[in-house]
């Protein structure tokens, strides 16, 4: 109809009539002829509805070429509607200056009112809740069911996309305002920023010199303006009224969604259009069947639906239909969202922010049901989502039932598919390829018993769930090819399907207990939002939570903390025993009843924080007891750091005390972050392992040379000669002569791994160390070995022919070739005591020292071997006056006498022995 000034009618069915429209004039007239056919009045009662199709009331219609600046309004209303239609008809009526006459009982006779599209598109480009009408370029929202204050009006209009209380901006639109039947409704006029002069509601200053915008009443500080009859009247903005919002009719009503899809229901067929702008004037026209718009093969498709979720096919976008401000959801925009996930928009329509769901592909426009995918659900490949649960179609060799099983037990609360409903069984058939797959169900423990693998009575899926095929079969498969449920023999080899709830508990919470970093950089306030970003991270191995605030880390070492306020909530998706991808790696052992980290397969180490190292602090203050005991040596990132803060001497000096511990040297600065806790934790200036030959600086003990590329973060390095490095607090370096007198860092690398704890021990061939610690005896010599450095207390191993025992005396006796001696030391081999600085003396036959005690212990054994215990009560030495008659113990002889003497008796025997005295007891080991 472009070019064509009319109205189509449509009367009871028949062919619609095209009444031209020559001028206004014309059209006026025709509104007249038509009145009485389009409102019936009826006296005394009031007016009921005939069954027309759909109505559309128009208080004003101009010729079409003046509709956009005269202000066309076409309503396009199902008939439930119609009443509110006529109504608001009957005020734009009154304010047209039609002959309406005021408050008739209508009724429709079987008639409809068309207008063309483009008119109806002007309206449909105000929003749908019906306080909304439509003037001249312009929506209004005439709030008649509620009052507030101007700042609670003013909030009620900001729920709406670019919405303000209304701003006058000629004499034509305040006299349409004014001529609607309003009484007591806010409009945007105020003076609460200045109160010698007004602003509208956004801020800009109001011209109150003309002549249209005069006031009724005197202005006063915190003074709002009103409609009311007829007039613009000045009172306190505390006053309550009703009020009237206002926005261009020419605002996108569309929110764009990067990176989402917004989906419609299973079965849907959506439009599809080649470009944005078409599919966004089809989605309005269609009204409440569209709710937006998402983007599908390089073209945009209409949706249905409300659920919107991510996306994970490139450059997808949804855009939402909703005049809502951000922030607001609902029925008309009443409600506040929830917060989202990274400061993401929230569902305009539900209010939700679903994180944990996304949409890998769309099987067709608009349509995800065979590529949903949730966060909660196992990150690797073969796994699905759908309704609540998640599926692995496993990608492995076919096997017998047991072991289809078995493999699916490796994930954490998961095992062979069982299934709920007829619509789950249609959609596995579906998502499956063409070969038969293992299900749960069997009946492996009693013929014709049928149960899901994990004991649950298959009775009620069985009233829908038909099984055909082997009749000796105990076990069950799906044949997708003809969606068949078959008995099958259960040492058949097939593919098969696992099963879990996609919620379940997939973190291990532990009390005051800090989990090692490395830590990520961002805090988070919440719980939920740092378990989406862990889950969807395959290096995440948890999350810590020091007070209010949550942090993802990558470390699996567990750190004692006294502070009650830490948590750590260690991710585990395998089951215990496996880790790794699809969780298809069996862990090695671990020992102190620690368990393998699911995701790296590592043994988590037991590590201490020092008092004042509280929190998140806790990795700069840290003890580990694979570092030395003997002196105060701190762990940080793999490595044990010795701090001397006493003793000073030249450079060579130092890096010889370093290696009196075994495998220790001066330390060597391997990157900035060292370097940064280095100098957190240095007190004095110390010498560090950089050495200068010549004019270039090397690490000491042939740890290479200095690549100023590689370390240019660690020191602008001067042109000197024959220099060494020293370390000062906070981190800087300086070069020194190396015949300085300085404290000095030593450092150990150690390795997590159980397989380096032979290198804490030092073994004494056919020996024997007396006092076992309790009853802590083991089978395993590397969990031996493991609980000893795990525990100060304990000295070293006493191994016998298959049993070791963990002993915490120093005294070392002589065995047979079946003993040997594990003794727990880091120092370097001939060395003990405090810092290792106390060389070994030489011993018979060149045997090694006792390097705790530092004595040569060859002149002692005991006359039991049976057991340690016997050993203990009948070691002998050479030592003592008579070895038939003396025991040995910890250096002193001891004779036990059974006679019965008195006192001074006994003390006079005692005294026949040189410098032998009655029994004095030193310590409880003594006892």
């Amino acid at each position: 109809m472009n070019g064509i000034r009319g109205i189509l009618l449509l009367k009871d069915g028949k062919r619609p009539e095209l009444f031209q429209v020559e001028n206004n004039k014309h059209h006026a007239g025709i509104v007249e002829r038509t009145r009485e056919t389009v409102l019936q009045r009826k006296a005394g009662k009031p007016a009921r509805f005939a069954h027309a199709r759909r109505a559309a009331v128009y208080a004003q219609l101009p010729t079409f070429a003046e509709m956009p600046e005269a202000g066309a309004c076409a309503e396009f209303l199902p008939l439930g509607r119609c009443a509110d239609a006529v109504r608001r008809a009957e005020r734009r009526g009154r304010s047209f200056g039609l002959s309406l006459r005021n408050r008739w009982d209508v009724g429709l006779a079987g008639l409809d009112w068309v207008v063309a599209n483009a008119v109806a598109r002007f309206r449909l480009t105000c929003p749908e809740a019906s306080c909304w009408h439509y003037w001249n370029g312009n929506c209004y929202c005439l709030e008649e069911n509620q009052e507030g204050t101007w700042t609670e009006a003013l909030k009620f209009c900001k729920r709406y996309r670019s919405t303000e209380l209304v701003i006058l901006t000629s004499i034509q639109e305040k006299n349409w305002i004014l001529d609607l039947p309003l009484d007591n409704f806010w409009i945007g006029l105020n003076n609460l920023e200045e109160t010698e002069s007004f602003s509208w509601s956004e801020g800009t200053r109001a011209n109150t010199n003309l002549s249209w915008l005069q006031l009724s009443n005197p202005v006063q500080p915190n003074t709002c303006v009103k409609v009311s009859k007829r007039s613009l009247v000045a009172l306190s903005c505390n006053t309550e009224a009703h009020w009237i919002c206002q926005r261009n009719a020419v605002v996108d009503r569309y929110q764009e969604h990067k990176g989402k899809v917004l989906l419609s229901p299973k079965g849907s067929t959506s439009q599809v259009h080649t470009d944005l702008i078409s599919a966004k004037t089809a989605c309005l026209e269609l009204r409440e069947q569209c709710k937006g718009i998402t983007t599908w093969n390089n073209a945009y498709a209409l949706a249905r639906g409300t659920v919107l979720l991510k996306s994970k096919e490139n450059q997808s976008a949804a855009y939402v239909k909703s005049d809502c401000s951000l922030g607001y959801f609902g029925i008309n925009c009443s409600s506040v969202c929830n917060k989202c996930y990274g400061d993401e928009l929230c569902n305009p329509y539900t209010g939700d922010c679903d994180s944990f769901h996304s949409c890998r592909a769309q099987d067709s426009p608009a349509v995800c049901e065979q590529a949903l995918s949730s966060v909660w659900c196992p990150r690797f490949s073969g796994w699905k989502y759908w309704e609540k649960n998640c599926y692995y179609f496993s990608t492995e060799a076919a096997s017998n039932w047991t072991f289809a099983r078995k493999q699916c037990r490796r994930f954490r609360s998961t095992d062979l598919l069982w299934i709920d409903k007829k619509s789950e069984m249609d959609w596995i058939l579906s998502a499956s390829s063409t070969k038969i797959l293992w299900t749960g169900l069997n009946s492996r423990k009693k013929i014709a018993i049928w149960v899901w693998s994990d004991s649950r009575s298959a009775a009620k899926e069985l009233r829908w769930l038909k099984l055909e095929g082997n009749p000796s079969g105990r076990c069950v498969g799906f044949n997708p090819t003809n969606n068949t449920i078959l008995k099958i023999k259960c040492d058949e080899n097939y593919k098969w399907v696992c099963k879990r709830k996609e919620v379940v508990d997939l973190f291990d919470l532990y009390t005051d207990k800090f989990m090692s970093g490395p830590l990520e950089p961002m805090f988070y306030t919440s719980l939920s939002t740092a378990v989406v970003d862990c889950l969807s991270d395959s290096n995440c191995t948890g999350i810590v939570q020091d007070s209010r605030f949550f942090r993802r880390t990558r470390g699996i070492d567990e750190i004692t903390a006294s502070d009650e306020t830490v948590f750590t909530y260690a991710k585990r998706e395998c089951t215990f025993g496996y880790y790794g991808d699809n969780c298809a790696l069996r862990c090695k052992k671990c020992y102190g009843g620690f368990r393998c980290n699911s995701v790296t397969g590592k043994c988590p180490e037991r590590l201490h924080c020092i008092g004042q190292f509280k929190g998140e602090l806790c990795e700069l203050g840290l003890i580990n007891p694979k570092c030395p005991l003997n002196a105060p040596w701190w762990f940080y990132d793999g490595h044990c750091y010795y701090f001397e803060k006493e003793k000073k001497g030249k450079y060579t000096w130092a890096d010889k005390r370093c290696s009196y511990y075994k495998d220790a040297m001066l330390v060597k600065v391997d990157s900035m972050k060292e370097k940064e806790w280095l100098g957190a934790m240095l007190e004095r200036e110390s010498w560090i392992g950089l050495q200068q030959q010549g004019t270039t600086w090397t690490w000491s003990s042939g740890r290479g040379n200095v690549v100023l590329a590689k370390y240019a973060w660690l020191w602008n390095f001067p042109v000197t000669t024959g220099r060494c490095a020293q370390m000062m607090k906070g981190g800087s370096l300086q070069s020194l002569q190396c015949s300085e007198q300085h404290f000095y860092i030593c450092e150990i690398e150690i390795d997590g791994n159980n397989s380096s704890l032979t290198n804490f021990f030092i073994e004494y061939p056919g020996k024997i160390m007396l006092t076992p610690y309790g009853l802590a005896m083991y089978k395993d010599l590397e969990e031996a070995r493991y609980h000893c450095v795990m525990n100060i207390k304990c000295i070293g191993i006493s191994s016998w022919s298959r049993e070791h025992f963990s002993v915490i005396g120093i005294e070392m006796v002589s065995g047979s070739a079946d003993h040997v001696l594990h003794l727990k030391t880091s120092c370097t081999i001939g060395r003990y005591g405090s810092s290792c600085e106390e060389e070994c003396p030489v011993c018979r036959d060149s045997s090694l020292c006792n390097m705790v005690t530092g004595f040569c212990d060859e002149k002692t054994t005991c006359l039991d071997q049976s057991s340690l215990e016997s050993c203990s009560g009948s070691s002998i030495s050479e030592r003592c006056p008579d070895i038939n008659e003396w025991r040995y113990w910890n250096r002193y002889c001891y004779y036990f006498v059974r006679a019965f003497k008195t006192w001074e008796e006994a003390n006079s025997s005692c005294s026949r022995f040189r410098a032998s005295e009655l029994l004095w007891i030193e310590d409880q080991d003594d006892l």
